[in-house]
């Protein structure tokens, strides 16, 4: 059974580079991660852009893999992130291990050279979740042996019904959003977010 952990982070001094997302919407993270990469992410859009409430999202992926190898399955480590108040990013969910080969049919297994488009519906946000930037940063497994096969980072916007991207969070608003999240994933991990906001 997987383990979904999530826990609450405050990134005062953010790591990543996230100058890349200034001016693209995703980039290849492998470096950052120390991956000695085995797939290249060729493109990744998005429908629609800029999510709005009510609605769901929809990610495209075209990625190659660059080896000789065949993967005979592939999972994903996700990290999600938002913005607090325009200024640092926390990471509020971060689950392990993630089958794609059930997600995408005829994905598994990826053969050596092979370029797969991979397709991932994003539900509607809970009404509660903040307007502002959004991160999923993903890293790409060889389910078999565990190994790190590569890494992305996308940047999301969710904006108003206006259109204005606002950032509403408070110290009460993100309280009020652990007991969602701990309904959600059963198995996890939480610390407290009086400790990382001021």
């Amino acid at each position: 059974m997987f383990r979904f952990l999530i826990s609450i982070v405050l990134a005062v001094e953010e790591k990543h580079e996230i100058h890349k997302l200034e001016q693209n919407t995703w980039y290849d993270c492998s470096m950052e991660e120390k991956i000695d990469a085995k797939i290249k992410f060729i493109n990744i859009t998005s429908e629609p852009k800029i999510w709005n409430p009510g609605e769901q999202q929809i990610i495209h992926k075209v990625i190659d893999n660059i080896s000789n190898e065949t993967f005979p399955s592939v999972s994903i480590d996700f990290q999600q992130l938002y913005k607090v108040l325009n200024r640092w990013w926390i990471t509020f969910v971060s689950v392990h291990n993630i089958d794609q080969c059930s997600r995408n049919k005829g994905f598994c297994p990826w053969h050596g050279n092979e370029r797969v488009n991979l397709t991932t519906v994003h539900a509607k946000l809970l009404p509660i979740a903040p307007y502002g930037l959004y991160r999923s940063r993903q890293i790409y497994r060889n389910s078999a042996s565990g190994e790190k096969l590569g890494c992305v980072d996308i940047l999301m916007e969710y904006r108003s019904p206006n259109g204005e991207l606002v950032s509403e969070t408070t110290e009460e608003k993100l309280l009020e959003m652990v007991p969602l999240f701990e309904a959600q994933f059963k198995d996890h991990q939480l610390e407290q977010l009086t400790e990382i906001v001021a």
